[in-house]
């Protein structure tokens, strides 16, 4: 499991930049689960999985925490 922890807040411009570390260091098809967050969704990130075909993201259904297993793993990073 991959995972970035910037302060304060993440950012749409770390988001997509993120991805694209993952495909310089990972080989084949790389998939990203993630939530419905704003920062997740947009015209750069669609244009970084054309440009990347191998890039596959994989939205979790809404409000299901229980399906999200970085949930553990963020309370316990930011209470570091």
């Amino acid at each position: 499991m991959y995972f970035q922890c910037p302060a304060p807040n993440i950012r749409h411009g770390e988001v997509c930049e993120f991805p694209r570390y993952w495909l310089r260091h990972l080989r084949g098809h790389v998939i990203v689960i993630g939530d419905h967050a704003s920062i997740h969704k947009g015209e750069r990130i669609r244009e970084i999985c054309r440009r990347f075909p191998r890039l596959h993201l994989e939205p979790l259904p809404p409000y299901a925490p229980q399906l999200n297993p970085d949930e553990a793993v963020w309370a316990y990073a930011k209470g570091r």
